[in-house]
């Protein structure tokens, strides 16, 4: 992937490994960059790769601090 590529939802979902519903949650909450063309949504693959790199981990989060 190159810095200015756009992937769809679908190469996200397999580059990732995050589902396709997961990718356009991450989409609407505003983690990845992603722009509607022709009805499709087309993401910067950067923009994925960083957010794949901070390491997100699943599940509620907690509200204590770490120990």
């Amino acid at each position: 992937m190159t810095d200015s590529e756009m992937i769809t939802v679908s190469e996200a979902s397999t580059v990732s490994g995050y589902t396709p519903q997961h990718i356009r949650l991450l989409i609407r909450q505003g983690l990845i960059n992603a722009r509607r063309a022709g009805g499709i949504w087309l993401i910067e693959a950067s923009s994925l790769s960083n957010y794949i790199d901070s390491n997100p981990k699943p599940g509620p989060k907690s509200d204590k601090p770490d120990a």
